[in-house]
């Protein structure tokens, strides 16, 4: 698990890079250890199986949305929490 350091400060970079510190999630998260860039590291490409289903509901309601025309599909950047089981949508 050599790249949690390097991965924590990517991490760093483009939270200040999008002036995400304010944010109370991503400052008690992301930057309030490195158990995210752990969990990451520890993983590398793998795709875990409860956040692929999560983040594919998602995106088949969206594409629904879209089809149907009936409801506002999300305008910007849809973030999951897999950890804190959190999402949000983000204007970038």
């Amino acid at each position: 698990l050599e790249d949690v350091d390097p991965l924590h400060a990517c991490i760093e970079k483009v939270c200040a890079e999008y002036n995400l510190q304010e944010n109370e999630l991503v400052a008690s998260t992301l930057l309030g250890s490195k158990d995210f860039a752990t969990e990451m590291a520890r993983y590398g490409n793998a795709e875990v199986h409860n956040i692929a289903s999560v983040l594919g509901g998602v995106a088949s309601q969206e594409a629904v949305k879209i089809i149907t025309g009936q409801y506002v599909p999300f305008v910007n950047t849809y973030i999951y929490n897999g950890i804190a089981s959190v999402g949000g949508v983000y204007n970038v």
